[in-house]
């Protein structure tokens, strides 16, 4: 059951987050009072062998990068507020979304791979922002889970400095939160109101899959080297704490479906090798706050590492 009494940071917002999941990390066991969230997406960027790995911890206000082994490196906390999705892109800048400033209008913030903050700040068609991906060539596309045309969010589009650029997506979109963006430029978001996965071309037309199959509050979505498409679901699954669903590039079903170790899993990406990674809500907890990454084989099978140092609810994760 959602615990709303832990919803601290703002009474909009938590309005917004108590009507829109009813997740289960308040019954998780912890004696810690839990601040159960929006899941955010991860986006699935083409990366490299040695990738680092960004997660942002809500509850701590901060960024944190890890090596593949698990290894902390970066912290990045300056103009950080409520931080949900991060994406690396052109020159390795990292973006950040942040819910709360301009009264939960939002901002993303941008970082220099060294994790200092510079230009830009985006403001622009920015309202209450989720998730963020970004293309080889440097556009920014950032979820928007309110707004729009029809007032179900939008996906707006941002050139690497921060000018706002086509498309604007609003077709299909209802309650986005993940989005990933392929090798070709392809464009996945996942919708939780809809439990669906819409696909888009570059240019922002709808085409095809559009995936229902096998959701069940579905939270963001990730696209590796060959096409495949993995989607979190935030509950349902054999112990009821979710599950990743994997799908073929035409949208069919296919294995793994992933349950062990997930409890409210909501980011996911995956690095060429075919490596999983996975942000959990809630799970171990550690003196520096709750929440995990865990990893997983090509096939399903879990491995190392499980990232719990400096985690405060963990949301999206990138690869770079």
């Amino acid at each position: 059951m959602f615990c709303q009494s832990v919803l601290r940071r703002g009474a909009p917002a938590a309005a917004l987050i108590g009507a829109a999941f009813a997740l289960s990390a308040c019954s998780q066991g912890s004696s810690s009072a839990s601040l159960s969230l929006l899941p955010s997406s991860i986006a699935s960027l083409s990366a490299s062998s040695g990738d680092e790995i960004y997660v942002p911890s809500f509850a701590g206000d901060r960024v944190t990068s890890y090596t593949p082994e698990g290894q902390r490196l970066l912290t990045i906390t300056a103009g950080i507020n409520g931080p949900f999705g991060v994406a690396v892109g052109k020159a390795s800048k990292i973006y950040v979304t942040n819910i709360y400033p301009n009264d939960f209008s939002g901002n993303v913030t941008t970082y220099t791979a060294d994790g200092k903050q510079t230009s830009p700040t985006i403001t622009a068609g920015i309202a209450y922002p989720i998730g963020i991906a970004a293309n080889k060539s440097g556009k920014i596309y950032v979820v928007n889970f309110l707004g729009g045309a029809t007032g179900t969010g939008s996906i707006t589009t941002y050139e690497p400095d921060g000018t706002q650029t086509t498309p604007t997506i609003t077709a299909g979109i209802d309650g986005p939160f993940g989005i990933a963006v392929d090798v070709n430029g392809k464009i996945y978001v996942a919708n939780y109101y809809t439990n669906s996965i819409t696909t888009y071309d570059s240019d922002g037309t709808q085409t095809t899959p559009t995936i229902t199959a096998g959701l069940n509050a579905v939270a963001s979505v990730a696209v590796d080297a060959h096409g495949k498409i993995y989607v979190t679901n935030t509950s349902g699954g054999a112990k009821t704490t979710g599950y990743v669903t994997t799908y073929e590039s035409d949208g069919t079903q296919t294995t793994p479906t992933i349950t062990n170790g997930l409890r409210t899993p909501v980011g996911i990406a995956v690095d060429p090798s075919g490596t999983i990674y996975v942000s959990n809500q809630s799970g171990p907890g550690n003196k520096g706050g709750f929440g995990c990454v865990t990893t997983y084989l090509a096939d399903g099978r879990r491995t190392a590492p499980t990232i719990t140092k400096g985690l405060l609810q963990p949301q999206l994760i990138a690869l770079h």
